[in-house]
């Protein structure tokens, strides 16, 4: 268990177009058995092209062990990405959220990944300002950060759609960082 403050995250939240349904132990576990057993556990499709780029096996065994560390994270990790009005029905569309719970001086980071059918509609400018939106409903948080590399130009558009400025060099050199205040 970790020694930091907890502070509770919600478990669902909507965007204009979207539902944001955080990870679980269960969901997890659900989505390394397969789209089927994911699609039980959203009530939602899950496309063909499952999972997006950088949701890999890695990735959610990562997450699994630190939501199974402390439950009291769940909100703080993945979340899945439901387009709600999609034509098709509700379609899970992407992943990703916050890379752990608040540090010590008020920073997350924020990430997320999207299926390529549902690219340039918009949908990570708006998943971008909805866990910022979020984040910034805890008085602890202070900062949202996110990374993307150098060469991912819609990437940086996103997060500049969605209110963050570059302020330099991320975690390695051809990753850039962004941030916003609150």
């Amino acid at each position: 268990m970790s020694n930091s403050p907890i502070f509770e995250a919600p478990r669902v939240f909507a965007t204009p177009r979207l539902e944001l349904i955080a990870a679980t132990p269960d969901l997890i576990r659900r989505d390394l058995e397969g789209r089927e057993q994911l699609e039980l556990g959203l009530s939602a499709r899950v496309p063909q092209v499952w999972p997006p780029e950088f949701i890999d096996v890695n990735a959610l065994h990562y997450t699994l062990e630190q939501l199974e560390a402390d439950r009291r994270h769940v909100g703080w990790w993945s979340w899945y990405f439901v387009h709600r009005l999609d034509p098709k029905g509700r379609t899970v569309i992407g992943g990703g959220g916050y890379k752990g719970p608040p540090s010590p001086d008020g920073t997350v980071e924020i990430g997320y990944s999207l299926v390529k059918d549902y690219w340039r509609q918009g949908f990570g400018t708006e998943i971008a300002r909805g866990l910022t939106d979020q984040a910034f409903l805890h008085p602890q948080v202070k900062r949202v950060t996110a990374e993307t590399m150098r060469y991912m130009n819609a990437s940086k558009r996103v997060l500049e759609k969605a209110g963050f400025a570059l302020v330099g060099e991320g975690s390695a050199s051809d990753i850039l960082l962004f941030e916003t205040l609150a």
